[in-house]
């Protein structure tokens, strides 16, 4: 596992700080595509609403970073408050096990 991480770190070391935010955009953008079918197969209508949401959410951000790489931290902001909103609904809707 040690090997492993080195070699995640020494990949987004030697990529612009931009290149790295936007590759991380890229898998919070695939996972709540994921979300989404997973959410309308399984009949949760209000988290199938909140993923579209999502993912324009992260669609803005990605092209926010490619377009203007000086708002990162503007970027970390958003995507910290979209995962906390989505982690508040996920409990709202779905329960505490979910």
């Amino acid at each position: 596992m040690n090997n492993w991480f080195t070699l995640v770190v020494n990949f987004f070391s030697n990529i612009p700080r931009y290149k790295a935010i936007l590759t991380i955009d890229a898998s919070f953008l695939s996972c709540h595509v994921f979300y989404l079918f997973y959410f309308f197969f399984h009949d949760v209508t209000e988290m199938f609403i909140f993923n579209i949401v999502s993912v324009l959410v992260y669609s803005m951000l990605g092209w926010l970073i490619n377009t203007s790489p000086q708002h990162i931290t503007g970027y970390a902001c958003i995507a910290l408050l979209e995962v906390s909103f989505h982690a508040g609904a996920a409990t709202l809707f779905m329960g505490w096990d979910a």
